[in-house]
């Protein structure tokens, strides 16, 4: 007896019309998704990451100038000097893990364990005082945060007179030249002045003497 096998095909319905179709063919195949191009792409993720270093740089950039401004870095100078002034709270951003803070009321400092602590503002500010001026410590010196930014500690002299390093205010004359002492004045070891009337090139060791209107500029008075 023989066999006869019939393949028959499948059918289906696609808008109320019957389709055969064979069952060694696919009776639908799915649409493939358009693909980027390889290059396409690759600026596509560039971009993104440009950006993404743009957002980082600008959140780093904010956090930067948040933190000069709250807590400013400490400068070359401190570090060389080996100590800044400062309270207990105001100690600076990058401040050596090993600095301590030394209670000393309004000169507090935070220090080098070992560094020398010779103010040399001290030694201006007393020489700008004794010559009548008066001296500025800048806001970084004291992160005041209402202070006039001076720059640096300076003494601000009074008018008529400006400052000259080691002799302090000095008087000035009609065309803005140092008053230099004279040599009768040197012999006599005084001459007439206020204390913002010192002039140039008087000895180191002479002092202001207060007397009223007939105060005057000496040589010291021997003990």
């Amino acid at each position: 007896m023989t066999g006869v096998l019939i393949l028959a095909g499948c059918s289906r319905v696609i808008d109320n019309k019957e389709v055969k179709s064979s069952p060694f063919l696919p009776v639908s195949q799915e649409r493939s998704l358009p693909k980027i191009p390889p290059k396409e792409l690759k600026v596509s993720v560039l971009e993104l990451q440009a950006k993404e270093k743009e957002t980082e740089n600008s959140d780093g950039l904010l956090k930067t100038l948040n933190q000069d401004v709250t807590n400013p870095s400490i400068t070359k100078e401190d570090l060389d000097r080996g100590w800044y002034l400062g309270q207990k709270y105001e100690k600076r951003y990058a401040t050596p893990e090993n600095w301590v803070w030394l209670n000393r009321g309004e000169q507090s400092v935070w220090m080098r364990p070992g560094a020398p602590l010779e103010n040399p503002f001290e030694k201006d500010a007393g020489l700008c005082d004794a010559t009548g001026g008066y001296y500025q410590y800048s806001c970084y010196d004291y992160q005041m945060p209402r202070c006039k930014y001076v720059g640096k500690s300076k003494c601000g002299c009074r008018k008529g007179t400006r400052w000259l390093d080691e002799q302090g205010c000095l008087l000035l004359n009609d065309v803005d030249d140092f008053v230099t002492i004279t040599s009768d004045e040197l012999k006599q070891g005084w001459y007439s002045g206020q204390q913002d009337q010192k002039k140039k090139d008087t000895p180191y060791g002479w002092q202001w003497l207060d007397q009223g209107v007939n105060s005057r500029w000496q040589n010291t008075p021997s003990s």
